[in-house]
């Protein structure tokens, strides 16, 4: 049993390099099966190249910010394990993370898992279907192919791929026996341009699946 781990990163200060540093470390730490780290880097300033190729065991270059959606295909297709897990570089897992997942995807019916998060807001843990942090097995993935790049930098890109999860017959759950803590938007938050970008993906999507999704008031 082999596991990928991919984790997109585009770092743009100090705060978002030791975020990425806690996120390594908790992984190093608690990753209890065999894995390897594939670092997408979306055309972080040069000073952080370095560190970012240091901490891979896989490490992939883009010149330029394609987006989540793309290096989450990137690293797909990088990638040898039998489980894919998609994670932000503002996620630090708990103890135990992993297992109760993997465990969960053994039931064929089952897609694609999230372990319950706590952010910054949080007083508790909180099951959450967001694509922070996720797993899917690999034949999973191969059959209903790729993450739709349409959505450009952010959002959207893991909604749609719930939808076309559930449209393959497979379903998405959270699993409470496997916590994470997510520092939540530390990226986008610094790019506050990207709200006009959440509601021209809000309205692709309605178009695109026909279904009205809630609006968010801290986006």
């Amino acid at each position: 049993m082999k596991l990928s781990i991919i984790i997109p990163c585009l770092i743009l200060d100090e705060q978002l390099k030791e975020l990425t540093v806690k996120c390594i470390a908790s992984v190093r730490k608690y990753t209890d099966v065999d894995h390897k780290i594939i670092v997408i880097n979306n055309c972080s300033p040069q000073k952080y190249n370095k560190f970012l190729s240091d901490i891979a065991n896989i490490y992939l270059y883009n010149k330029e910010n394609y987006g989540n959606g793309r290096a989450w295909n990137q690293g797909a297709e990088a990638a040898k394990g039998d489980y894919l897990c998609f994670m932000d570089n503002d996620v630090k897992v708990c103890k135990n993370w992993i297992k109760p997942l993997i465990e969960e995807l053994q039931n064929k019916e089952i897609g694609a898992v999230l372990p319950i998060s706590k952010c910054k807001e949080d007083i508790n843990f909180q099951e959450r279907l967001d694509g922070f942090c996720w797993l899917i097995r690999r034949e999973v993935w191969s059959n209903v192919g790729p993450v739709s790049e349409e959505y450009g930098l952010a959002y959207f890109e893991d909604t749609d791929y719930w939808m076309r999860l559930k449209r393959a017959g497979y379903k998405i759950i959270a699993v409470s026996k496997s916590k994470v803590y997510h520092y939540s938007r530390a990226t986008t938050d610094k790019m506050p341009w990207l709200k006009a970008l959440y509601i021209r993906n809000k309205d692709k999507y309605e178009q695109k699946w026909n279904y009205e999704y809630p609006q968010l008031d801290d986006i």
